[in-house]
């Protein structure tokens, strides 16, 4: 059996009406507006199974979990056998049992192989790479959601592992095998608002800026709640030295993802901004030195501990400390710098691309790296994983603290 879950354009709505409107609502990120669209094509056509899955998922995603279950047992009881088995393995999913769910999804394949449904939703549910690739291509020969096996083809070409742990050269290729994939996701679904923003910072990490702005601007006229492509614009303006255009896309980015943290001061070229990063002394690549930095207009409400410096050390980290965007980006990262005191504290010095400082006192979880010339990786209080350079730089005597905030 060939079928398409389609995404075709529709006239009308800007993402078209009823199904077509709810599946293209629902692929630019906004299940909870895709739901009306759903439901008025239930209303019309109460025996469409992908109308009553989508919308079961939709509820899911948002929270629903009642609603997620009454829209997948009625797909199950309107589809046809395979669908039926697919549709149990997503209710046994929101129930959490991953291993009865996976089952069932193996047994529409064994039973329904000419089916793409089944073999989409059991690559969804792998992690193992090799298969997954295997089963989204069995789905694509069937034309199930081609677009959609070419998006998760494409991310997974990417990798979720950490990519500092590749080489430059070795992550290029990543991003040049991954671009066609994403280019068949967005020829069959131009509303993948994801596959827009990966696709970005996969030409911005190969040098292709006008393409990665080209897929940024898409992504935010299509859903500018998804404001990854916001940092991905402010990186390009701050190349193209924009600097009012950077500062008000990096202020929309940390406004939905980034914690209020002590405020130090304003202005100064800060240490070192956003982007791939410089290239420190240890040969780590990962931002400027100590001494190009600068701050002013202190804020003398601010109790600046009088610690003296003892050595400063480059580091990098995610943005708005969310994991994905350094680990799926690689470049989408923030250059600051950690300061070590002659009495052993930590604090972490860092610019925030809109001419705004913090200064941060800090506790260090040290991963040492066993490979000769890799950077450590350091995992703070919270969680976010930041890279350190080896060795970093030794501060002469006198700089301390607040000095460095009063220059």
């Amino acid at each position: 059996m060939s079928r398409m879950v389609g995404a075709s354009g529709g006239s009308g709505a800007r993402f078209g009406t009823g199904f077509t409107g709810g599946i293209n609502t629902f692929w630019s990120c906004n299940k909870a507006g895709a739901i009306p669209h759903f439901t008025e094509h239930i209303n019309s056509n109460p025996r469409h199974f992908d109308s009553w899955m989508f919308r079961g998922i939709s509820h899911s995603i948002i929270g629903e979990h009642d609603k997620a279950v009454h829209d997948l047992q009625t797909a199950a009881s309107v589809g046809s056998p395979c669908e039926k088995l697919v549709a149990d393995a997503k209710l046994l999913e929101l129930q959490g049992k991953a291993s009865q769910c996976l089952s069932t999804y193996k047994d529409a394949i064994q039973k329904y192989p000419s089916d793409g449904i089944g073999w989409f939703w059991t690559a969804m549910t792998l992690s193992e790479c090799q298969e997954r690739s295997e089963l989204f291509k069995r789905a694509i020969g069937l034309n199930y959601m081609p677009y959609e096996c070419h998006y998760q083809l494409g991310s997974q070409c990417l990798g979720n592992d950490n990519p500092l742990e590749d080489t430059q050269s070795q992550y290029n290729d990543k991003c040049t095998k991954a671009i066609p994939d994403f280019n068949a996701c967005l020829q069959g679904n131009p509303y993948r608002t994801v596959c827009h923003i990966e696709l970005g910072f996969a030409h911005l990490q190969l040098n292709h800026v006008q393409e990665a702005k080209q897929c940024f601007e898409k992504a935010v006229d299509l859903n500018p709640v998804l404001t990854d492509s916001n940092a991905g614009l402010a990186l390009i303006y701050e190349h193209e030295g924009n600097h009012l255009k950077a500062k008000l896309n990096w202020e929309i980015y940390r406004n939905s993802v980034e914690p209020r943290e002590q405020r130090v001061g304003s202005g100064g070229s800060g240490s070192g901004g956003s982007g791939s990063g410089g290239s420190g002394n240890d040969g780590s690549g990962i931002g400027p030195l100590f001494d190009q930095m600068s701050l002013a207009d202190k804020d003398d409400s601010l109790k600046i501990p009088n610690e003296e410096i003892a050595r400063v050390y480059v580091a990098r980290r995610a943005l708005g400390g969310l994991k994905s965007l350094l680990l799926k980006y690689r470049l989408l990262a923030h250059s600051a710098v950690i300061l070590e005191t002659r009495i052993g504290n930590y604090y972490i010095l860092e610019y925030m691309g809109d001419s705004t400082v913090y200064l941060k006192k800090i506790e260090l979880n040290v991963v040492h790296t066993q490979e000769k010339g890799k950077p450590h990786q350091v995992i703070m209080v919270d969680g976010v994983p930041w890279t350190k350079q080896l060795h970093g730089k030794a501060v002469s005597a006198g700089w301390t603290l607040e000095k460095v905030c009063s220059q």
